[in-house]
């Protein structure tokens, strides 16, 4: 691993799965919606690439940020319920439904 980086930390089989299972949700559950993100806007017949600079000041803002919860925003940070409501109705049923659960998550998370 020393190899690799310079940042090594030694950790236990249970350590590795739950830094695996958080990767999971910062990398490969992330990288999906930005990916649904595009597919959207090529369905409305907008290009694709026009995601991209946002994606990009999201990514750098989390990592900035001493943590990526302070730099949440949208609709569901907001509170925004007629804009969500609103999104809801664009999308088919299971991207409704999964829009309806991370703006819980969101709307749960802030409001602690």
């Amino acid at each position: 691993a020393g190899a690799l980086s310079t940042r090594v930390r030694i950790a236990d089989s249970r350590q590795r799965m739950r830094l695996h299972l958080a990767a999971v949700f910062a990398c490969n559950f992330a990288n999906h919606m930005f990916a649904v993100g595009q597919q959207l806007l090529q369905e409305y017949g907008l290009p694709a690439d026009l995601i991209k600079p946002l994606i990009r000041e999201t990514v750098a803002k989390a990592l900035d940020s001493p943590s990526a919860a302070a730099v949440q925003t949208g609709p569901a940070r907001r509170g925004d319920t007629r804009i969500m409501e609103s999104h809801k109705r664009m999308l088919p049923p299971e991207l409704a439904d999964l829009y309806s659960r991370l703006s819980e998550s969101i709307i749960k998370m802030y409001r602690q």
